[in-house]
Formats: structure tokens, C-alpha cells, sequence
């Protein structure tokens, strides 16, 4: 899903999310809580600078890929130790 806001020359994609429940009874409404999310972020987005000269680090990430190795070792011996 895309939206075009309204003054801005950027396009929003989102992909969904979790589903909120119905507001309660006699509960005072108030913005749902994507509008609220998407408004901090836009806050954010204009109060960055559009000149940063942070250099961009790239690297592996380390701990998902120590998790992945120990995931294929636990299912190495899993097997293992089914076949005997």
C-alpha cells in the first residue's frame, strides 16, 4: 500500500502490521495508532538533515549469524541422534 501525503513529494509504503482491536464503549477516540506512528516519523523525517555526512557502515551481523550456526548444529545433531 502506498500513500502520497498531502504537501510532500515522497511516497509512504507500508506493509501492514498487527490488526488493533475495536475501541471500547463510551472510550474517547483518538488517532489510531498508525496515523500517530506515521505522523512521529514525517516529524523526524523533516527535522533531519537532508546533507548528513554520516558514512554509511555496512558489516555482517554476527549475532544472527552465530544463532543461525547454532541452529544448524542443534539440527545436525538432532538428526544424528534420530538415525540411531
Amino acid at each position: 500500500m502506498e500513500f502520497r501525503l498531502v504537501g510532500r513529494e515522497r511516497i509512504l509504503t507500508c506493509w501492514g502490521g498487527p490488526a488493533q482491536a475495536r475501541a471500547k464503549r463510551g472510550a474517547e477516540r483518538s488517532a489510531p495508532a498508525g496515523y500517530r506512528a506515521l505522523s512521529g516519523i514525517l516529524r523526524l523525517l523533516d527535522e533531519a538533515d537532508d546533507d548528513a555526512d554520516a558514512p554509511i557502515r555496512r558489516s555482517w551481523d554476527a549475532p544472527a549469524l552465530i544463532a543461525l550456526a547454532v541452529i544448524v548444529v542443534w539440527a545436525v545433531v538432532a538428526v544424528v541422534i534420530s538415525q540411531t
